[in-house]
């Protein structure tokens, strides 16, 4: 993306374009939340964005990276943000905001996502409503984590927000996750086929709008997220998952929240006894951002 000056942008009332309303698919999950922008700051860059040796804790690095191809497109992105941008700031309407990555530990530690065993968190309701929307249908089993170390390595997680153009007249803003799962071959993990998958349960809060816990599945017939499991990069054959989830508009408050809760799964091609097919998961993490006013 071409950098431009954030701190006034503001079109010629000439190109101008009419207002009109944008909706992403998480716009639509967090209830059509849009807004109108008068302003993007670039105060809020927390840090630089350096790439030192992996942090591992548990079975998750933390090895964030540069922008890189994904293999796969989420909201017409192909490539991540890269790296780990925890905040930045913008102005709506002449009112300030920051949207932030959420931290998990010490409020003072950077806000990395965590490792996850088991889907755990109360406000999240992972198992509950995956087992509401889906359990007729689907047995889950939840294996209890790995047992090796940097199964799941996060190689990008940093928010954005993008300005509005001639061409796209209102600013979207939101966060990426990028996600790499290796196998232990010491280890029983899933291997990297087309039986791999992946489901994520989120819970998305905006002004005005009721609270929302859904599985991330764009609706589907299955639990699985879109895109999200083997793949081919440049060659390589990939186990990963990408998300962009963001919102933009016009007219309305923005602030919001988005907290997920995202486990790998196998589907078995097994079935239970009521016939139901057989999934496993065997961890995840938590992630998510949210849109406060300063």
């Amino acid at each position: 993306m071409t950098e431009i000056d954030r701190t006034s942008i503001t079109p010629d009332k000439a190109e101008r374009p009419k207002p009109r309303s944008t909706f992403s698919r998480r716009g639509l999950l967090l209830g059509g939340v849009a807004l109108g922008l008068t302003a993007v700051t670039a105060r809020g860059i927390a840090a630089p964005l350096a790439f030192a040796a992996p942090r591992t804790h548990l079975p998750l690095a933390l090895d964030y990276r540069p922008a890189q191809p994904t293999g796969w497109t989420a909201n017409g992105r192909t490539s991540t943000v890269g790296g780990h941008r925890a905040f930045r700031d913008f102005v709506v309407e002449d009112k300030p905001y920051r949207i932030s990555l959420l931290g998990f530990r010490d409020p003072t530690d950077r806000p990395d996502p965590v490792y996850e065993a088991e889907p755990t968190d109360r406000e999240v309701e992972f198992k509950k409503t995956l087992g509401k929307g889906f359990g007729s249908k689907y047995a889950f089993r939840y294996l209890g984590g790995f047992e090796g170390r940097s199964e799941l390595s996060v190689q990008s997680y940093s928010v954005f927000v993008d300005p509005p153009t001639t061409g796209s007249p209102e600013m979207q803003f939101g966060a990426d996750l990028y996600l790499v799962y290796t196998p232990d071959p010491h280890n029983s993990d899933p291997p990297i086929d087309d039986r791999l998958q992946w489901i994520q349960v989120v819970r998305s809060a905006a002004q005005g709008m009721p609270t929302i816990r859904q599985v991330d599945n764009l609706w589907r017939a299955n639990p699985f997220y879109l895109v999200g499991g083997d793949t081919s990069i440049d060659g390589r054959d990939v186990g990963s998952f990408f998300d962009a989830p963001e919102s933009g508009g016009s007219g309305v408050d923005p602030t919001q929240s988005f907290l997920s809760e995202l486990f790998l799964a196998q589907d078995t091609g097994r079935r239970d006894r009521a016939g139901r097919a057989i999934v496993n998961l065997s961890a995840g993490v938590k992630w998510g951002w949210q849109v406060e006013r300063l």
